[in-house]
């Protein structure tokens, strides 16, 4: 459904889909330009991601969607080791993970701001291959190489 919707409405294209694997634990390390950027990428991936979000976002009124995403939702303090537990142990799993390294939207501009830490040590903890994806204008995901 996520599919047909972005596919029509938003007339989605991408490139670079092969580079994500088929098994094994993956994380999408994406810039942010609008809400609708997890289901933008997710339309693209074969395999399901699960979103790594600021928990303050998870309205109680979506609730539907969080259970058929299942997000991980952290806190905006740095201590939130638990739920980074939970993103290796996803990862570890064999699982697709998405995150916005950056930390928040670009509103205005598409060009890469620094990253927050800890994209390199999760991926170091957990085995995880990291495919950076660019989304150069609503309605066009590209993955790109893999690093």
């Amino acid at each position: 459904t996520i599919r047909l919707f972005v596919l029509v409405w938003h007339r989605l294209q991408w490139e670079g889909r092969h580079h994500i694997p088929a098994t094994g634990p993956v994380i999408l390390a994406s810039n942010h330009t609008t809400a609708l950027d997890p289901m933008l990428i997710q339309a693209t991936c074969r395999r399901k991601v699960h979103w790594v979000m600021v928990a303050a976002y998870q309205f109680r009124i979506l609730n539907p969607i969080w259970r058929a995403i299942e997000p991980i939702g952290l806190n905006f303090d740095a201590g939130d080791r638990a739920k980074l537990r939970t993103v290796i142990g996803r990862l570890k799993a064999g699982a697709v993970v998405g995150m916005f390294p950056e930390g928040g939207l670009q509103r205005t501009h598409r060009r890469l701001q620094p990253f927050q830490p800890g994209l390199a040590m999760i991926a170091q903890r957990s085995g995880a291959t990291i495919v950076p994806v660019w989304i150069s204008e609503i309605g066009r995901a590209a993955c790109r190489e893999r690093v």
